[in-house]
């Protein structure tokens, strides 16, 4: 039985719609479960680093002029007992020390930077801003046996506090950047549930205040930190090895989407 033209047509045309929307349906949980995965590993993202080049070869001009660069670079060589090329080197050594050791806490996890001065922590709050605290030693308020309310600051000569406002914004033309500004600590001492803490001498970290561009999107990928020191790291350290058994540590997996990429994740999230 020969089937009519129009009939034909029609069978094929169904067979090409129901192959384009099974098509569909796939391309469509593909893409969901894409941007669940996005969501599901939006992160604060904090990098420190050394000084700009720029800045180090105007410190070293300075230093090459001082009358007692010992005093800041700690050795009691006068400068006509300096070559040049161990100026430089001196200054250099003092300019970039180590980006690895700096502690930090957020929304219950405890992350501590890595060689290359990364730190990362899954998004744990809804407001397009957030606080970084730069403080040597904090307090967990304590309710009943290991059971803690919230975190305040120790204000003291030794455990001074800077605190950094960074909020996500938009300009005219859509473009997202940071408001960083220096604010005081609360009076109570009480730490916002939004606040990244970095446990070191407000001495050894620099944050820049004003505007700065970012990354559109949920990321919070925060503008650089600059490390302008080690002093009391060790110390530091050893004051929150206690500390430690109250947060939970960020767990790192590495996978290769591709042969030449390589993709970091937390998987603690």
């Amino acid at each position: 039985m020969k089937i009519p033209k129009k009939l034909e047509f029609i069978t094929r045309s169904y067979a090409i719609f129901r192959k384009f929307t099974i098509i569909t349906i796939i391309f469509t949980i593909i893409v969901v479960s894409s941007i669940s995965r996005i969501q599901a590993d939006t992160r604060i993202v904090i990098h420190l680093t050394h000084a700009p080049e720029e800045v180090i070869r105007n410190i070293e001009q300075e230093y090459k002029t001082a009358r007692d660069p010992h005093k800041i670079l700690g050795t009691d060589i006068t400068p006509s007992e300096l070559s040049t090329k161990q100026l430089k080197s001196s200054i250099r050594k003092h300019l970039t020390p180590a980006l690895s050791g700096f502690m930090t806490i957020y929304g219950g996890y405890i992350d501590v930077s890595d060689p290359d001065g990364l730190i990362s922590f899954p998004l744990r709050h809804d407001e397009p801003k957030l606080y970084i605290a730069i403080t040597p030693e904090v307090k967990l308020v304590n309710i009943r046996g290991k059971t803690f309310s919230h975190q305040e600051y120790i204000v003291n000569e030794q455990n001074p506090v800077k605190l950094y406002s960074f909020e996500k914004k938009q300009d005219e033309d859509k473009k997202s950047y940071w408001d960083v500004q220096e604010i005081t600590a609360p009076e109570d001492k009480a730490i916002d549930h939004i606040t990244t803490i970095i446990l070191s001498k407000p001495k050894n970290l620099f944050i820049q205040t004003g505007h700065f561009f970012t990354v559109a999107g949920e990321q919070f990928v925060l503008p650089p930190i600059y490390v302008l020191g080690n002093k009391d790291k060790e110390k530091i350290l050893l004051k929150t090895l206690d500390l430690q058994n109250y947060f939970e540590r960020i767990n790192i997996e590495k996978k290769k989407p591709t042969e030449n990429t390589e993709q970091k994740l937390i998987t603690n999230i």
